[in-house]
């Protein structure tokens, strides 16, 4: 076994731009909210922004997969930096000379999800190039960690600053975010990527990647159960917790705490394959075991009504989520070939964030219709339905990055 991921330079390089870029993401975020609902007043405004930046994420997701396999991971996340920092770098002169209104948001939001749709593929194909295959755990664990420290660290000081009156001063750090992610990515030397003999036409390039993952034993059943699970656990924590800290009186306190409990949880989570505490082999069938716990902790969730052990569970919840991530994306990216990683990970990328939305709207339906409680629970089912499903099959439940074999699978358009 080889030691830590980071002792690899190629991508020690790559998780110090990557983690300063993802700095950026939170600033985006973070002032994408306030901004809409300063300049509106309007909760319905600021979520149709919210849409424009992550419905053409979820619609180009897969096409983004194709220009990844085509153009190169590190290709594709170099012209992405140089894009995100001179929108950027408009946005914060607009907002000095008070020209930044709505229109101007929603074409920041819409330019930003455009870009998404490539970056989050071409993230998750570019690791795969960096380390061995006995590393590929701890990189992904690594990369969860500073991931979800990011979202726990960066939110407390874009409030500062926009508290302050500062969103010109934060845009222009979100640049300087991806410009220093662009100077570690170019640093980083990578081969072209691998062509086929024929050139093909897009869609058809689209299609083969969806055969591929069709035909490959663990992708065809791991996707949709992950899409089910991401729906659920995306209902739950976002529509889910907000719901039950009012019906229990816990108020926003409290709910700050739920959230906190979670990301505490999650970078922990993360923290154990990033720092390589864990060395056994990871199989499909544990991954799916601790998302069947985490099920059931979510069952439990509504019939808690003190806070105190109700944050305990959310770190537990948070703990298993970080647990899972690395190994999941480990055999995500080992299952697929390297002349289709990156439509594979897009295909992964879609089924964790693109369906979200969409499920957000459902589980807001259900939670007038039945009540908090049957909404947990229900979610909780389909999540532990899922996961069974999965683990019936032998080739998902013995899986390990190590152990599959890419290219045994024809993806042949004929």
């Amino acid at each position: 076994m080889s030691g830590s991921p980071l002792r690899e330079p190629r991508f020690r390089r790559f998780i110090v731009g990557h983690g300063i870029s993802l700095l950026g993401d939170q600033f985006y975020f973070t002032a994408l909210l306030w901004v809409s609902l300063r300049a509106t007043g309007s909760a319905t405004t600021a979520g149709f922004v919210l849409t424009t930046a992550t419905l053409p994420r979820a619609l180009l997701m897969l096409a983004g997969g194709v220009l990844v396999d085509r153009a190169g991971s590190r290709r594709v996340i170099l012209v992405a930096d140089v894009i995100r920092a001179a929108v950027m770098v408009t946005a914060a002169v607009a907002a000095g000379t008070g020209a930044f209104g709505v229109v101007a948001l929603f074409a920041v939001a819409a330019v930003f999800g455009v870009v998404d749709a490539a970056v989050h593929p071409a993230t998750g194909a570019i690791i795969p190039r960096l380390v061995e295959a006995d590393a590929l755990t701890a990189a992904n664990g690594i990369r969860m960690m500073v991931l979800r420290l990011s979202s726990v660290l960066v939110p407390p000081v874009a409030g500062v600053l926009l508290a302050a009156g500062r969103v010109g001063w934060l845009f222009l750090a979100n640049a300087a975010t991806f410009v220093a992610s662009f100077l570690a990515v170019r640093s980083i030397g990578l081969p072209p990527p691998a062509r086929g003999s024929k050139p093909r036409r897009f869609l058809a390039d689209l299609l083969v990647g969806l055969r591929y993952a069709a035909r490959q034993p663990v992708l065809a059943t791991l996707l949709p159960v992950s899409a089910v699970v991401a729906a659920t656990f995306g209902v739950l924590t976002n529509a889910g917790l907000p719901l039950l800290a009012h019906r229990n009186g816990w108020g926003a306190a409290g709910f700050g705490l739920l959230v906190g409990g979670f990301g505490a949880g999650a970078v922990a989570g993360s923290g154990v394959h990033g720092l390589r505490l864990w060395r056994r082999p990871f199989t499909g069938g544990l991954i799916l075991a601790c998302m069947a716990t985490q099920a059931g902790f979510f069952a439990v969730m509504p019939m808690v009504r003190v806070l105190a052990p109700a944050v305990a569970m959310q770190v537990a919840i948070g703990f298993l989520t970080g647990f899972t991530g690395g190994p999941l994306v480990s055999l995500v990216q080992a299952a697929a070939t390297e002349e289709t990683l990156g439509r594979v990970m897009s295909l992964h990328s879609l089924t964790v964030v693109g369906f979200v939305p969409i499920a957000f709207g459902v589980g807001g339906i259900l939670a007038d219709a039945a009540g908090v409680a049957a909404l947990f629970v229900g979610g909780a089912a389909v999540e532990a339905a899922a996961c069974i499903v999965g683990m019936l099959f032998t080739p998902v439940r013995t899986a390990t990055p190590q152990s599959l074999s890419p290219g045994k699978v024809s993806v042949s358009l004929k």
